[in-house]
């Protein structure tokens, strides 16, 4: 064999190893992307909602909780409300949010407004039931989060309650600043309902 092939060869196999080094890292950064990316926008396990809403003149607390330890098709969540609302009032009210699948629980409220920009709550009243849901926080782009709120309520009445998180939503959409989630898009990482919520 003359050199000038073995040379050829040589280059040839340099190459190819070459090649597939580069192919193999590629498919290597491609995937830790994907990983990544997968993991940063992936949505909350949350199995805990307590809404604390506590009158600014008699200090007056109403907690609305929502706990389903055992996720969708399980047992029925557990829907338990410590105080009654009263009329013409003006409330502090303050999301909490837990994952209590895992021991100690995760507080997943802290992770919400560490990422404040992908979330925004959303309170929607229907029935009759008269109260209002002012945004009382902000995200570090100045848009609505929902945190924490103030409740003004009206003269007694009944009807119900919902509570909506979106994950990524967009907050530039028509409506959504003013608390209307049909524009909002995103994934929902929590929506509840508590029936029949009065106010004496």
């Amino acid at each position: 064999m003359k050199s000038s092939e073995i040379i050829f060869m040589k280059n040839n196999f340099f190459q190819n190893k070459l090649f597939i080094l580069i192919a193999l890292s590629t498919v290597l950064l491609f995937q830790t992307a994907c990983h990544d990316d997968h993991n940063h926008d992936e949505g909350e396990l949350i199995t805990t909602l307590q809404y604390t809403l506590i009158d600014t003149i008699h200090k007056d607390t109403v907690i609305y909780t929502f706990r389903d330890l055992d996720g969708e098709g399980g047992n029925a969540p557990e829907l338990p409300v410590t105080g009654i609302l009263k009329s013409n009032q003006l409330y502090l009210g303050e999301i909490r949010l837990l994952n209590e699948s895992v021991n100690p629980p995760e507080d997943i409220g802290k992770e919400v407004a560490a990422e404040n920009l992908a979330h925004q709550f959303f309170y929607l009243v229907s029935g009759s039931l008269n109260l209002q849901v002012f945004y009382a926080d902000k995200d570090d782009n100045n848009q609505r989060l929902g945190l924490k709120t103030t409740v003004l309520t009206g003269a007694a009445s009944k009807g119900n309650l919902r509570i909506i998180l979106r994950h990524n939503p967009n907050k530039n959409a028509p409506d959504v600043n003013l608390g209307n989630p049909a524009n909002a898009g995103g994934e929902t990482d929590i929506d509840v309902t508590f029936e029949d919520v009065p106010i004496l």
